[in-house]
């Protein structure tokens, strides 16, 4: 998406003998040849950066390293879980890890795979996850979609969606612009 040109940047004081064609002239080159804005480069980057946090995340939880895991969530962190889960919210870093470590501990094997694009929506990363957990009693198997706003590069908000289209809304986002961005 093209940033569009801070038109105030040019002023009679910029250009003192330039009449108004000149400003047009300027306007038709600046939408030509958008100037990059560093800050828009800088966030750019930094949400990037948010999207690698999340891989992460999965990357040591799918592989057992929850001393990792640990370490990526801020100490006050919040997760406010989906519908219908027994307990609605864990508020608290120690409280976070606790209720992934009872799920690892009820299942002999445990897994959140992703099954979307990463969704960079600047401080937030959106994704669609399969979850399977077996080993004692019944197999658990669901899909569920997260919302991970990253801060200072730790998770401080994991929200939980059954939904996936309802987890884009929370964001102004649909489907097709979820589609698009990725």
């Amino acid at each position: 998406m093209k940033e569009p040109f801070d038109r105030s940047l040019i002023t009679s004081v910029d250009f003192p003998h330039a009449p108004a064609v000149c400003y047009s002239a300027v306007s038709r080159l600046t939408d030509l040849f958008p100037v990059p804005s560093p800050l828009r480069d800088t966030a750019r980057a930094m949400s990037q950066e948010n999207v690698e946090v999340v891989r992460a995340a999965f990357e040591a939880g799918n592989s057992g390293d929850m001393d990792a895991l640990r370490e990526m969530y801020d100490p006050d962190v919040i997760a406010r879980m989906p519908e219908g889960w027994p307990e609605p919210s864990f508020v608290g870093r120690e409280a976070v890890m606790r209720e992934l470590e009872q799920l690892r501990e009820t299942f002999d094997a445990t897994s959140a795979r992703p099954i979307s694009d990463f969704i960079d929506a600047g401080d937030r990363v959106v994704v669609r996850l399969a979850y399977h957990g077996e080993g004692h009693g019944p197999e658990m198997n669901f899909e569920m979609t997260q919302v991970i706003t990253v801060r200072n590069g730790k998770i401080l908000y994991r929200e939980y969606f059954w939904d996936h289209a309802v987890a884009l809304e929370t964001l102004g986002l649909s489907e097709q612009d979820a589609h698009a961005d990725s």
